[in-house]
């Protein structure tokens, strides 16, 4: 997709909350630890991907997924790979794995906000991020 645009692609990604959806869709809604579980996966995946590791010369190993061969072909055009952007404003999990491993995030303007992005700048600080680095939408 990245080719195709011409490096405008973006991979925005999150939990899933919407129960109903997904099981329209036919697809599994498993508890909310898993969804994260597999989230996080998800993420290291599409990193391995973009670095052009093809999982052939190490397996990654994973709880709920376990690649043995990463496919990414063509590679992406925006280097070092297409932004992440990350949906949710959960405090302990959403917003560290914004911090972690996004170039934006998607959170609600609700009279909660200030005190989620202080929570981000936490995890930012925590994990040695820039949090000026990540753009909130």
């Amino acid at each position: 997709l990245d080719v195709l645009s011409g490096g405008r692609a973006w991979l925005g990604i999150g939990a899933a909350w919407n129960e109903a959806e997904s099981r329209g869709l036919g697809i599994p809604f498993p508890p909310i630890k898993e969804r994260f579980e597999r989230l996080e996966e998800t993420l290291q995946i599409c990193l391995a991907m973009w670095e052009g590791k093809r999982g052939s010369e190490q397996p990654l190993p994973g709880k709920h997924y376990q690649p043995q061969r990463l496919l990414n072909s063509p590679q992406s055009l925006t280097r070092p790979h297409p932004p992440i952007l990350i949906g949710g404003g959960g405090e302990k999990k959403t917003l560290r794995l914004v911090a972690q491993y996004a170039n934006a995030c998607n959170l609600f303007p609700t009279p909660e906000l200030p005190r989620k992005l202080d929570i981000l700048r936490q995890h930012c600080q925590a994990v040695g991020r820039n949090y000026d680095d990540i753009e909130k939408t």
